[in-house]
């Protein structure tokens, strides 16, 4: 609920011509692509991580934490006055951004 206002303070800080990156993990438009995604990202995890410290990380996480879609994320960026948006950066649902002012 912060986000834009966080954004617009980010955005009025920059040099004219400033970039700012903006990496965030954001929920797919279609939930069976978000399971695959949701799915292998557990599988990674599970290289560094036991079943109950992911299952922990989780739920400690869903009630902090609230992705948006990629739309969502582009819109809060022009309307905090960002305009370039360029995505430079995507892993699994993990995305990043290369925004100019």
């Amino acid at each position: 609920s912060k986000r834009l206002t966080l954004l617009k303070k980010i955005h009025a800080s920059l040099y004219k011509n400033g970039a700012f990156v903006f990496c965030e993990k954001e929920i797919c438009t279609n939930g069976v692509i978000q399971e695959v995604f949701t799915f292998s990202n557990y599988q990674n995890k599970q290289k560094a991580f036991s079943p109950g410290e992911i299952l922990k990380k989780e739920i400690d996480l869903r009630s902090i934490m609230n992705p948006l879609e990629t739309a969502d994320n582009m819109e809060l960026l022009r309307e905090a006055g960002f305009k370039v948006i360029e995505p430079f950066f995507q892993s699994l649902n993990f995305k990043g951004y290369l925004c100019k002012k």
